[in-house]
């Protein structure tokens, strides 16, 4: 995870934070290496209690120019 926050030019220790808290950059940036959408690890951050979804990649601030 360390190596993986320092690629993505995050302090080493950022993304393993995104494993307990919600945080929807770390999240689709985790997912990545294996393939998959965020909501297949963690379903419960991507689908309301009424099983609708909602898109939190909406959420991610665009880096600055």
């Amino acid at each position: 995870m360390a190596a993986l926050s320092r690629a993505a030019g995050l302090s080493s220790s950022t993304l393993a934070k995104a494993l307990t808290r919600p945080w929807p950059k770390g999240e689709f940036l985790i997912a990545k290496v294996p393939g998959m959408h965020p909501s297949e690890i963690w379903p419960e951050r991507y689908f309301g209690e009424d099983g609708k979804p909602f898109d939190r990649a909406s959420l991610i601030r665009k880096a600055r120019s």
